[in-house]
């Protein structure tokens, strides 16, 4: 598999664990995320309260999404250590993986265009541009201490 495809599997699956904790807050506290927005993007009560709703709404759905991305990269350890390995399938299960991880993706980013104004969302897409860098930088740099673990382990 190319670099390019491994570097957005790991960013579809940290993105599609990152959403679904942000809202479930298991590894960010919404509140302050909403304060931030709101801070930020000078956000009105209403729209701070039809995020809060919304969000909820998504939540509800996020866990079972994590149990389900989780399942699927389960599957595809265990396909990618079998003998004899069966590259297809492997690739399928990614594929799967990653059209479940787009589809969060697009919600998520539904909820924002639909609450934001043009003027707010493109501020906000910025803000994830800049956040995306730093988390991608991130990713390198544990992939690398993982890779260079997993070769020890060798």
């Amino acid at each position: 598999m190319k670099i390019r495809h491994k570097f957005f599997a790991l960013f579809a699956a940290f993105l599609l664990v990152s959403c679904a904790s942000l809202f479930a807050g298991e590894r960010h506290d919404k509140v302050d995320y909403i304060a931030k927005l709101k801070a930020e993007l000078n956000l009105s009560d209403a729209q701070v309260t039809q995020l809060q709703q919304k969000f909820q709404e998504l939540k509800l759905q996020g866990g079972q999404q994590e149990e389900q991305g989780r399942d699927l990269r389960k599957e595809i350890e265990t396909l990618a250590q079998a003998s004899p390995r069966d590259d297809e399938a492997i690739a399928a299960k990614k594929r799967q993986l990653e059209a479940m991880i787009q589809a969060w993706h697009d919600k998520w980013i539904a909820i924002f265009r639909t609450v934001l104004t043009p003027e707010q969302f493109t501020k906000w897409d910025q803000m994830q541009a800049t956040r995306g860098k730093e988390e991608r930088r991130e990713w390198r740099e544990k992939e690398i201490r993982e890779r260079e673990h997993h070769e020890k382990m060798l």
